[in-house]
């Protein structure tokens, strides 16, 4: 997905997003073969032409797409900092309900609205993943 914050028009929003879908895929097709990653990693294994910060923006993307999870592993990055590790998300039930899948409940300011949703999947007998 592009994020059109330049507000881009004409053949140049055109080119934008061809390139941003372009690099989504190449994300993917990454993380197909080495099952997880660092942004860091998936940036020197995707080669020139790329970003670090293209990388986490596709990474989001398909996070947010039920592509990929992010994991509770942690590497050193590029820039001496850790980083989190995501993964490909090989869902072993194809009809499981995810996080993603439960209506937004409004937050009361209580921190509640995140124990609602997790109950209300609880109580759907989903596993939270």
């Amino acid at each position: 997905m592009y994020y059109n914050t330049t507000n881009e028009t004409g053949s140049d929003l055109k080119n934008s997003k061809e390139k941003a879908i372009s690099q989504y895929d190449r994300v993917l097709a990454y993380f197909e073969k080495h099952k997880e990653a660092t942004p860091s990693e998936v940036l020197v294994g995707c080669g020139a032409g790329m970003l670090l910060t293209s990388v986490r923006r596709c990474i989001s993307d398909l996070t947010a797409d039920d592509k990929l999870i992010k994991t509770d592993k942690r590497k050193l990055g590029m820039y001496g900092k850790q980083e989190h590790v995501w993964a490909i998300y090989d869902d072993p039930e194809p009809n499981a309900i995810t996080y993603n899948d439960v209506p937004s409940i409004d937050d009361q300011d209580d921190g509640s609205a995140l124990f609602k949703k997790e109950k209300q999947l609880l109580l759907w007998g989903a596993e939270i993943l």
